[in-house]
């Protein structure tokens, strides 16, 4: 399936193409849909890479380190910054450091190597993180409010990464920047530990293993704008050659689900008679976290893959490779 035009491929043809953390979530699904074009793709990671190609080769690197930002982008022509280092809100509030700096480090040290090193075209992956929840997640409403309790410690790290590009296009620096700020990501090749991932893996980890009931944080009534792995790709890759009046873009559904309605989708296609135990008392995060994707949408992109859809992939996915997932929240303690 082509997910990109000929005029899309044509940017792309004979490029050599870095894309950071392309063993991940996102970066797995650019890998596949880059894989179908002439160009040289090199993936850089900490993780093993999961797509057999000739086209792909895969480095394994520290990117918290400049002198290593520095060596692998040389020669390159586009830098898909996908690196990240992501965990629950449970998580987040008892390791934040591990989530603070690793972030920090990534965002600062590839833009830098890559203005460094001329590289023509440059994808920053932010987060819906850099919202403040009671305000619509619309572009230009990140700095109206500060942000939440729940993401101080990731959303800063993601708007220092913004501010980095922010500042190298106030010197009127001639590279191709964007930001994409993507909602709650979903899919295969996804974190599926239980104790550190994101609701949807975690959840599909949870219901497929339990056998009588399955302990929830909240009430349920929390809403989420879940947004397919591979349709974040598709809209990356689709971005990256437009010529655009903006530079930063939300990725998403646009559409609110809540947790108890995920839970029971996940149920139904996964044909599980268990019960859901919701803790009112346990921490959940935010209320409700809706992105607002005008932007996007006209500009001619639109992630189509409905939930349904999207969790019997994931899901299919997740039962024939249960032992992929890492616990990766912790990988880069320093003892």
């Amino acid at each position: 399936m082509s997910f990109l035009n000929n005029f899309e491929k044509k940017f792309y043809k004979n490029k050599k193409i870095l894309v950071a953390g392309g063993t991940g979530l996102v970066g797995s699904q650019v890998l596949s849909i880059l894989k179908e074009i002439d160009c040289k793709i090199i993936s850089v990671s900490l993780d093993k890479g999961n797509i057999k190609n000739k086209k792909i080769r895969y480095l394994k690197s520290d990117l918290r380190y400049l002198h290593n930002c520095e060596k692998i982008t040389k020669g390159i022509d586009i830098v898909i910054n996908l690196a990240g280092v992501a965990g629950s809100p449970q998580i987040s509030k008892k390791k934040p450091r591990s989530i603070f700096i690793p972030n920090i480090l990534f965002s600062l040290n590839l833009l830098e190597a890559s203005k460094r090193n001329n590289v023509n075209t440059y994808l920053f992956a932010s987060s819906y993180g850099v919202y403040n929840s009671k305000e619509e997640m619309k572009e230009e409403n990140m700095w109206t409010k500060p942000l939440s309790p729940n993401d101080i410690f990731g959303g800063w790290a993601k708007r220092t990464g913004e501010l980095h590009v922010e500042a190298m296009l106030k010197e009127k620096d001639k590279m191709n920047i964007k930001i994409v700020r993507p909602s709650n990501i979903y899919g295969p090749f996804g974190n599926f530990d239980p104790k550190n991932s994101m609701v949807v893996h975690a959840l599909i980890s949870k219901i497929l293993k339990s056998k009588k009931k399955v302990k929830l944080f909240g009430d349920g009534s929390e809403k989420r704008d879940f947004v397919f792995s591979r349709d974040v790709a598709a809209s990356i890759l689709m971005l990256l050659p437009k010529k655009t009046d903006h530079h930063v873009f939300n990725i998403g559904s646009g559409k609110p689900y809540s947790i108890k309605s995920l839970a029971e989708k996940i149920l139904k296609i996964s044909n599980k008679k268990v019960k859901l135990n919701f803790q009112k008392k346990l921490y959940s995060g935010d209320k409700k976290r809706i992105m607002n994707v005008q932007r996007l949408n006209a500009n001619g992109i639109k992630c189509e893959t409905s939930l349904h859809e999207g969790l019997l992939e994931t899901i299919s996915w997740y039962k024939k490779n249960k032992k992929h997932f890492k616990k990766r929240y912790n990988s880069f303690d320093e003892k």
